[in-house]
């Protein structure tokens, strides 16, 4: 169930981004499916039907030339679907669905991360996530990243420092620095 609705919010988000690729998309679909059902049903038990019953080659040839003519449109308009609308349209989607990640990034309540019991159920949730997947988090609450398997410590801009926790905080750098200041903040006992 969880499945059907996160497919049908993606649906839905799709659509509000790009109309057009739902439409093709669902498009390309019905016109494979009734390919399918044409040449698996009809196609075939036409051309075997002709052949018991002695149709004449120009009947024949009438009706593959009929066919090839009628499902040239589907298979044209699958050809400028995947070769030319879809890398159009995915640069269109990637643009406006960073857009929508920056907007909600920079309009995010940053209250929600002073609630520690709230910060770390997010961390353990983005966690359990990526479980097989890898992630880049980007965080300036350094207790998040104590479970990173890399870590890498920016200053104006520069890698200042790289490692996981135990040895950033062993380096005593900038890292363990910050990530002691923190501690005391909001109750690390990680210090």
């Amino acid at each position: 169930m969880e499945t059907i609705k996160n497919n049908l919010y993606v649906l839905k988000l799709l659509f509000r981004i790009s109309k057009g690729r739902v439409i093709c998309i669902f498009l390309q679909s019905l016109f494979d499916y009734a390919s399918w059902v044409f040449y698996s049903l009809i196609f075939v038990k036409f051309l075997l039907g002709s052949l018991e019953q002695g149709r004449s080659f120009g009947q024949i040839l009438l009706f593959l030339v009929v066919s090839a003519s009628v499902f040239a449109i589907p298979a044209l308009f699958g050809a400028w679907y995947n070769n030319i609308y879809c890398y159009k349209s995915d640069a269109d989607i990637y643009e406006k669905v960073n857009r929508m990640l920056y907007e909600k990034a920079t309009s995010v309540e940053l209250e929600c991360y002073e609630d520690t019991e709230f910060y770390n159920r997010f961390t353990l949730a983005m966690l359990a996530a990526a479980e097989h997947k890898t992630v880049v988090f980007i965080s300036h609450r350094l207790s998040s990243t104590v479970m990173a398997d890399r870590i890498y410590m920016f200053e104006a801009g520069k890698i200042i420092e790289v490692g996981n926790h135990e040895e950033l905080m062993r380096q005593n750098g900038k890292y363990a620095e910050m990530f002691r200041l923190q501690a005391e903040k909001y109750g690390t006992a990680q210090a």
